[in-house]
């Protein structure tokens, strides 16, 4: 990297992190263990690191729809609405995603870990026919309406990909077994997803309504996501050794203990649209009965229009406080 963009690259994360500083968050990113065991033998590691996964999941659109049925005297209705990212682009997600697989490498080797690369992975039995994939590149095909960023300059490896470029993972936890292959070394995952709105169907045949509201809520969420594994959205795992049985020696995996969000990054708040049924005509004709409906099909795109300096720096943020109280807790139980 030459000294201009290295001086550009300082710059912009100078910039995004004096706006993190000014920005209203709803608190403070709180992690907590989950189902770990035996964190204590982390001293007895050996002090080398594989990154076996890093990625960034940033949603980018949603959407959703709410019919109601026709009744005798209302036509049924559909609404649907989607809702789109603006002010941010793909540029601006690889720069956060690189900004904090870099300070997680500067503290790692702060801390004297060693770094195992792919080339030194993709060696082991484990990674036999598993794909080599080069980061710094996007994929809108791991989770519906998000685009997955990981760091540029990190190589990974998947089990497969579906035609579509879903990469495929394994289905059970087997990072003990890559361990144990990469002579012990401490196997790390970190995985984290920035959703930015939450959508709300209603219907009523009887009173011949339908309705999408959306409410911009951008932070990060402690649920679960339909990722390869099922990895929490929000998560950074530290696995040690193998002992058999499918167990490691050691195992901490770090979730989001409670939500969090910022505020003003976003412009509006809140979307709604509302389709109201036509009155159903009922025309007598003799012995019988002619009953017209007049239904509605409606469909609306709207544009959540963002400030992209408060984006990335409360993206950064978020990203930055899960990281480092994970590797608050990791460097706890690996100090000998």
């Amino acid at each position: 990297m030459n000294n201009m963009k290295k001086l550009s690259v300082f710059l912009a994360a100078f910039v995004i992190g004096i706006t993190a500083f000014a920005q209203t968050y709803s608190g403070e990113v709180q992690v907590d263990e989950l189902a770990s065991y035996r964190t204590g033998k982390f001293s007895k590691a050996p002090r080398k690191v594989y990154i076996q996964s890093f990625r960034v999941l940033f949603q980018v659109m949603a959407s959703a729809t709410a019919k109601s049925s026709e009744g005798v005297r209302k036509g049924a209705t559909k609404t649907s609405m989607a809702v789109a990212v603006t002010g941010i682009d793909l540029p601006d997600f690889q720069l956060v995603t690189d900004k904090l697989y870099n300070d997680l490498i500067t503290s790692l080797k702060s801390k004297g870990f060693e770094l195992v690369t792919a080339d030194e992975a993709g060696k082991t039995e484990y990674y036999q026919d598993w794909v080599l994939k080069t980061g710094g590149t996007a994929s809108y095909a791991q989770m519906a309406g998000h685009v997955m960023i990981t760091p540029s300059g990190y190589n990974y490896f998947v089990k497969g990909e579906s035609k579509g470029g879903k990469e495929k993972g394994t289905f059970t936890d087997k990072s003990s077994i890559l361990s144990k292959q990469l002579n012990d070394a401490i196997i790390l995952d970190v995985s984290m997803v920035l959703p930015f709105v939450e959508m709300d169907a209603a219907s009523s045949g009887m009173l011949g309504f339908s309705a999408v509201k959306a409410t911009v809520d951008f932070g990060l969420d402690p649920g679960v996501a339909g990722t390869a594994g099922a990895l929490r959205q929000n998560m950074v795992k530290f696995v040690y050794g193998n002992a058999g049985m499918g167990q490691a020696e050691s195992y901490l995996p770090i979730v989001l203990k409670k939500k969090v969000t910022a505020e003003g990054v976003f412009y509006d708040k809140k979307f709604k649209e509302f389709t109201s049924a036509a009155l159903n005509k009922v025309y007598d004709a003799g012995y019988y009965a002619v009953v017209t409906t007049e239904n509605k099909n409606e469909t609306v795109t709207h544009e959540a229009a963002c400030d992209p300096e408060k984006y990335k720096a409360a993206s950064l943020k978020f990203g930055s406080d899960l990281i480092n109280k994970s590797l608050a807790i990791f460097y706890k139980n690996a100090e000998n």
